[in-house]
């Protein structure tokens, strides 16, 4: 059953953990940094939530988190001199935001369609 709480702490971690990376590196070479590693094994934590709960509600600090770093790397990528690495890199850190929030939204989705049948979703 859905614990609102529960995923609150977890969206409140994905927060405070992508508060501590470094994005003043402009060069992307905090894709390297252990805190951006925390940061997506704390969103694989709330995809696993998700899939245990039954919960049907995306929280906001989740949204915000993957808003903040997806806007950050899509202007990275269109606007600034990046060698060819650090653009893979941040491809394919783009590539792990959307599958994280595409793996929460079915997750959420399979559970609405359980929960709520008659809405023949």
């Amino acid at each position: 059953m859905a614990d609102e709480s529960v995923r609150l702490q977890l969206e409140i971690a994905i927060e405070k953990i992508g508060s501590t990376v470094d994005i003043t590196k402009t060069d992307l070479s905090w894709l390297e940094d252990p805190e951006w590693y925390a940061f997506q094994d704390a969103c694989c934590d709330l995809v696993d939530y998700y899939a245990q709960h039954g919960d049907t509600v995306i929280g906001p600090l989740a949204l915000g988190e993957y808003a903040d770093f997806t806007r950050l790397l899509r202007k990275t990528l269109l606007f600034q001199e990046i060698d060819k690495q650090r653009s893979n890199q941040a491809e394919e850190a783009s590539i792990f935001l959307e599958g994280w929030m595409d793996e929460i939204r079915k997750e959420t989705m399979t559970n609405l369609r359980y929960q709520h049948p008659e809405l023949d979703l």
